[in-house]
C-alpha cells in the first residue's frame, strides 16, 4: 500500500472477475515482517465496484493472521492460538526474566527484539510501551534507546551496596520487555548487560503474555537461555519439523468481485 501508518480500512486489494464468480477460499501471502503485516481482513464483495457488503471477517477471534495463510469463512469460529504449540504463538507483550537470584541489581544496556531467527527484522517500529519489573532510578527507556551508555537496573539486587539493607533479586523477580501494537512473535532478542559478576543475569526467560490489567497478567515462557555473557543473541528453539500453517475446511460463495480490506489495524 502507499499510505504510512494506514488507518483501518485505508490499505486494500481487489480483483474483477468479470462476470459471476465462486470464491471458495483465498490464498494470502503478505509481508514476512510482522510491522508491514496486516494481522485483520474482510472480504467484501460487490456487484458494481462502487457499493460494497461484507462477506467474511478474518483474524478477528482467537486466530492472529501470519504472513501465509488459507482464508475461510468459518476460520475465525474454527481456530484459536491458545491450541498451538509455544513456538507459534503471537503475543503483544514480551519480556526478559531473570530467574537466577541475584545479590546485585540487573543492568541491561540494550535491548531489541525481532521478528526473524537472523536477528534482522527490528520490531522497535512496533513498540507500544516499555515494561519492567519494580521502578527504579535507571528508567526502563535506558535499555531501548540505541545508546550503550545508558542503562537499566532492576530495583532489587541492592545486597552488594555498603550500609544498605540487603534486597535480593528472587529468580522471576527482575524482568524486562515491551507492549507491542499488534500480536507479534520473537524469535530473536539482542542484549547487551552488565558483565558477568557486576549486574549481569546468567539466566535468563524469554516469556510472552496477552494484553490484560497488568496484575492479571498470565506469562508463559517462551524458552530459557543459560551462561549468559555480556553480549548475546538469544534465538528460542524450535522443533526441526516446525509447521507454521494452518488449514481447513471451507465453503463456496458467488460474486463478481472479491476484495480484502485492511480493518482494526495499524500498518507501519
Amino acid at each position: 500500500s502507499l499510505c504510512s501508518g494506514c488507518p483501518p480500512g485505508a490499505a486494500w486489494l481487489g480483483v474483477d472477475f468479470g462476470v459471476p464468480m465462486r470464491v471458495s477460499c483465498l490464498k494470502f501471502m503478505q509481508d514476512t515482517r510482522t510491522i508491514s503485516q496486516c494481522h485483520r481482513l474482510i472480504l467484501e464483495y460487490s456487484d458494481d465496484g462502487i457499493m460494497w457488503a461484507e462477506r467474511a471477517r478474518y483474524g478477528f477471534g482467537g486466530h492472529v493472521l501470519r504472513a501465509s495463510e488459507t482464508l475461510q469463512l468459518d476460520m475465525d469460529q474454527r481456530l484459536d492460538d491458545e491450541d498451538l504449540p509455544i513456538y507459534q504463538r503471537l503475543a503483544p507483550r514480551w519480556r526478559l526474566s531473570c530467574v537466577e537470584k541475584l545479590m546485585v541489581p540487573w543492568g541491561v544496556k540494550e535491548l531489541e527484539y525481532f521478528d526473524d531467527a537472523a536477528c534482522e527484522n527490528s520490531l522497535t517500529p512496533a513498540v507500544k510501551s516499555l515494561l519492567s519489573s519494580s521502578p527504579s532510578s535507571f528508567p526502563v527507556a535506558n535499555a531501548m534507546d540505541g545508546h550503550e551508555h545508558t542503562l537499566w537496573r532492576s530495583k532489587c539486587g541492592g545486597c552488594a551496596a555498603a550500609g544498605s539493607e540487603c534486597v535480593e533479586c528472587s529468580p522471576g523477580e527482575a524482568w524486562v520487555g515491551v507492549e507491542f501494537s499488534r500480536p507479534a512473535s520473537v524469535n530473536c532478542v539482542k542484549l547487551l548487560q552488565l558483565e558477568p559478576g557486576s549486574g549481569a543475569c546468567p539466566l535468563i526467560a524469554l516469556q510472552f503474555a496477552m494484553s490484560g490489567p497488568d496484575d492479571a497478567l498470565q506469562w508463559q515462557q517462551r524458552d530459557t537461555f543459560s551462561n549468559m555473557p555480556e553480549s548475546a543473541s538469544l534465538v528460542p528453539r524450535r522443533p526441526a519439523n516446525a509447521v507454521d500453517e494452518m488449514n481447513g475446511a471451507h465453503r463456496p460463495f458467488f460474486a463478481p468481485w472479491a476484495l480484502c480490506v485492511a480493518q482494526a489495524t495499524t500498518l507501519f
